[in-house]
């Protein structure tokens, strides 16, 4: 036996072992990589996002895609802007806002006002619902049963001054017969959340009555010393019963059981009530809270939070159970806001849109997708303008 090449043998084995791991490694990162980066709909191209983007006119419009931007398909193309899509629960119908020449005014006027958008064979079926005014986010909300739709209006006095109350419209969308429901308190026409068993509606309003001075501008005020609150309105008596002061946004629990709301001015963090303004939950947050969106099942709560020791907003998610919080980095490279989540009907992806002043009257923006299962993030196709305000379409799951 030669002993001595044993050594020489033994350095080849080695070197060939190490070559072994070394491409192991590299294919490793190369399938890491791949899952990392790869667009959530490549594996899952079943899912639809409808979504709000500059269209070549410069008028925001409507579209559906798939999660990786491919399988455009626009929905609407006028001169007019059209946002806060929401989709029915069947995933058939869309409810969304058209801001009408004149839209500096809450769309009040030609074209504008909450409209209905039946998906039907090649080319969607468009349904005027009723008018709308106010000032900030309009969001149409589907009842439980797809059978209503209902917004806020904010009514504002004439000339002569006068308070500023507000009106609750639900629309039938089989017969377009609609019920106005009219709210003493100031409202701050945002959005409306309906309780799962579609007797009760959440709401944002003044917890008195905001005044116009005569000659003013028929507008809300940017400040008050009438405190904001969440109130919950039955349609059973028609009442309207405040359950928690300080607060400028509020989201009811798909269980039924909770009403999230949290107040962006005062930054006063989530906390979490009963429909009935009792058994208060200890705060899950309590630094600046920009948005807020209950998962599909109601065990988690999405929101976008402000991080001061990151000088920066994140992405918090909590479990409602116990209160943990699991975090993420949100994208962004300026002074952008992150807003508008969304989450798939599976409850596996979340979205949200990072808005930026624009050159033009309106901001830009874009869309980004979270895979809350692997961390991965995801850039929707950055186009020039404004993309975003995306609502995922339900009944559609990525498993």
């Amino acid at each position: 036996m030669n002993t001595d090449a044993l050594p020489s043998k033994l350095n080849s084995i080695l070197a060939r072992v190490v070559v072994a791991l070394g491409v192991c490694v590299l294919l490793t990162a190369a399938v890491v990589g791949y899952l990392w980066l790869r667009p959530p709909s490549e594996a899952r191209s079943a899912l639809q996002i409808a979504y709000a983007a500059v269209a070549t006119e410069g008028s925001l419009d409507l579209f559906l895609a798939d999660p990786a931007g491919r399988s455009v398909k626009p929905l609407t193309q006028t001169p007019e802007h059209e946002a806060f899509a929401t989709w029915s629960p069947d995933g058939k119908m869309l409810a969304f806002v058209r801001l009408g020449a004149n839209a500096s005014a809450g769309g009040r006027g030609s074209a504008g006002g909450v409209y209905l958008l039946t998906l039907e064979g090649d080319k969607p079926v468009e349904r005027r619902l009723g008018e709308f005014s106010g000032f900030g986010w309009i969001e149409p909300a589907w009842s439980p049963d797809g059978r209503r739709v209902a917004w806020l209006r904010t009514v504002f006095p004439g000339p002569e001054g006068g308070p500023i109350t507000g009106e609750l419209v639900i629309v039938n969308v089989a017969t377009l017969a609609a019920e106005t429901h009219p709210l003493t308190p100031t409202v701050s026409a945002t959005g409306v959340s309906w309780s799962p068993d579609g007797q009760s509606l959440a709401l944002i309003a003044y917890t008195g009555v905001v005044a116009v001075p005569p000659g003013r501008a028929p507008m809300l005020p940017e400040s008050s010393p009438i405190p904001i609150g969440a109130w919950v309105y039955s349609l059973t008596d028609r009442t309207l019963s405040l359950v928690a002061q300080d607060a400028t946004q509020v989201r009811w629990s798909p269980t039924g059981e909770w009403l999230a709301y949290t107040n962006t001015d005062k930054g006063t963090g989530i906390r979490l009530v009963r429909p009935d303004g009792t058994g208060g939950y200890a705060p899950l947050e309590r630094g600046y809270v920009m948005d807020l969106a209950w998962s599909p099942d109601g065990a988690r709560l999405a929101a976008t939070v402000w991080d001061d020791g990151q000088g920066a907003y994140v992405l918090n998610i909590y479990t409602v159970e116990d209160g943990s919080a699991a975090t993420f980095a949100i994208a962004a490279d300026r002074q952008s806001s992150p807003q508008y989540l969304a989450w798939s009907p599976d409850g596996v992806y979340l979205s949200y849109s990072l808005f930026w002043q624009g050159q033009g009257s309106l901001p830009d923006g874009n869309l980004w997708i979270l895979d809350t299962k692997t961390g991965a993030l995801f850039a929707f196709p950055d186009n020039p303008g404004l993309e975003g305000l995306a609502v995922w379409r339900p009944g559609v799951n990525s498993r």
